[in-house]
């Protein structure tokens, strides 16, 4: 794996554990998986009843741009705005979420060409 594929997981992670943090959530753990065909990170947050996956699939817009990613993701990161998540879903093809009274799970996918 190159080292910008490195570069876009830490990406991937940084990303939502700002916008985890910046919800007031306290208990964040994330693992990252690399395997031949795809990318697997899985999150998953301590809620204590404040539910997260209605408001998460809102600022998450998923639309991975592989000639972004390739040419300007970089610069994006940079640029800060109000929803952190923008670089994040650039950088995903698809994730998923299971919710229950105390915990969330996100799960990130990132499928290799």
């Amino acid at each position: 794996m190159a080292l910008h594929e490195y570069k876009k997981c830490a990406k991937i992670v940084e990303e939502i554990t700002e916008y985890l943090l910046g919800k007031g959530y306290k208990k964040i753990n994330s693992s990252l998986e690399l395997k031949d065909t795809e990318t697997t990170i899985t999150v998953t947050v301590e809620t204590n009843g404040v539910p997260i996956s209605g408001t998460l699939k809102q600022d998450l817009f998923c639309c991975r741009d592989t000639e972004l990613e390739e040419y300007g993701w970089e610069l994006s990161g940079d640029i800060h705005c109000v929803c952190t998540l923008d670089s994040l879903g650039l950088l995903v093809d698809k994730y998923e979420i299971c919710e229950d009274d105390n915990q969330c799970v996100i799960t990130f996918h990132r499928i290799k060409d």
